[in-house]
């Protein structure tokens, strides 16, 4: 810090041993940042939000219910859980970007901008439907969608020892990587 100056009405009675000053400091992750905006609308827009997840600042994501879309377009986020009661749509290419995602809707979730996710689990228990593509090895988790059906489009492995449950149809494609 530089150029420190006293201010007010008592600023006269006091004197600045110095102008600069330095130190340390730690930054915690904010644990959940939650949409307030009223209607659907863009991710990036800050004020639909307390705290605009961007990068990897907050943990969780949590978006009500209400009414209108959110469509995520912004890309590299770090979360590692995203609870949502509005369809998302993901307009961004490379959205997710992290070892793990944990996805709570009800009102599905399409999430095809070429994501980064190194583990995935789904629960919708609204309509609609959940859509992922993805690239890298995917560990898939918790598949559930008990009003729609789960599409997955991986380039990589796809990995999975859990239950998938859907009322509509599961499809899960593992592409073999380019070179």
């Amino acid at each position: 810090v530089s150029d420190i100056v006293l201010g007010g009405a008592d600023a006269g009675n006091y004197v600045l041993a110095s102008t600069t000053a330095s130190g340390r400091g730690i930054i915690t992750q904010r644990p959940l940042s939650t949409w307030v905006g009223a209607a659907g609308g863009n991710w990036s827009n800050a004020a639909n939000w307390d705290a605009l997840p961007d990068g990897q600042n907050v943990a969780a994501v949590r978006i009500p219910a209400g009414a209108g879309t959110v469509s995520m377009d912004v890309a590299g986020v770090r979360i590692g859980s995203l609870q949502s009661a509005r369809p998302l749509v993901q307009t961004a290419t490379g959205g997710f970007t992290t070892s793990a995602l944990l996805l709570e809707t009800a009102g599905g979730a399409a999430l095809g901008g070429a994501n980064q996710i190194g583990a995935f689990s789904a629960v919708n228990t609204g309509s609609g439907d959940i859509a992922l593509t993805n690239s890298g090895v995917l560990l898939l988790g918790v598949l559930s969608n008990t009003a729609g059906s789960s599409g997955l489009a991986n380039t990589g492995a796809v990995i999975s020892s859990s239950q998938i449950v859907a009322s509509g149809s599961v499809q899960i494609r593992a592409f073999s990587p380019l070179t």
